[in-house]
This record gives C-alpha cells, structure tokens and sequence, in this order.
C-alpha cells in the first residue's frame, strides 16, 4: 500500500515536472522566434537611432540618468524602449493577448543584443519625442 503511494507520488511530481519543462522550452522557442524574425532584422536600425541620439545628446542630463538607474530593477525602461520600437516599426498592430507577449519579448531582447549605456541612449531619443 506504501510503495504505491510513493509510485503514484513520484508520477504525480514527474508529470509536473515534465509540464514545467515543457512551458520553459515553449517560451524559449517563442522568444527565439520573435529575436531570429522580429527582432534582429530591425538590430541595424535600431543602432542608427541610439547613433542619432547619442549624436544629439553626447551627455546624457544627470537627472534623467538617475531616473532611469531608478527604473531598471523592474524593466520599466526597457519595457518603454521595447513598446516605444514596436511603435517606431509599426509592429503595434495586433491582438490583445499578443501585444503583452511581444513587448516582454522585445524587452529581453533589448537586454540581449543592446548595452547598457545604449540602451539609455535609446530610452532617450524615445523621451524627446
């Protein structure tokens, strides 16, 4: 009666375990699909605009540096950045549940392929506007 409990446990936490699994390599292979097709066909452009502000702006104002260190712990500027881009490309036309999905993933994409000190450069041209 024991050891069926315990295999009936272990099947139990296995199969959550194999679900847990197979959510992560579903969201790493949306994220990945949305970096490879969205994402970095748009990297050179992107560049182009962090170029033109920081052409603009050599300094960034002290105020405004701060605010952003601020906003980091919880990917506010980067989310602004991400949603701000999807916009500048005309990405913004979609549907309810797909519009949050895509602006966290152009978030992290943000994060992966553009410096830290770029990506204030690229929160600042987004300000001005």
């Amino acid at each position: 009666m024991k050891s069926r409990l315990l295999r009936f446990l272990k099947l139990i936490g296995l199969t959550a375990l194999l679900i847990v699994l197979l959510m992560v390599t579903g969201i790493g292979i949306i994220f990945l699909r949305s970096d490879l097709y969205s994402f970095r066909p748009r990297l050179e452009r992107i560049h182009k605009i962090i170029e033109t502000q920081r052409q603009a702006t050599p300094n960034i104002p002290p105020f405004l540096l701060k605010c952003i260190e601020n906003d980091l712990t919880n990917n506010g500027v980067d989310l602004f950045s991400a949603k701000q881009l999807l916009f500048h490309f005309d990405l913004n036309r979609t549907t309810n549940f797909r519009w949050p999905v895509r602006c966290y993933m152009w978030c992290y994409s943000v994060r992966w392929h553009i410096s830290p000190s770029d990506r204030d450069f690229l929160a600042c041209a987004f300000f001005r506007q």
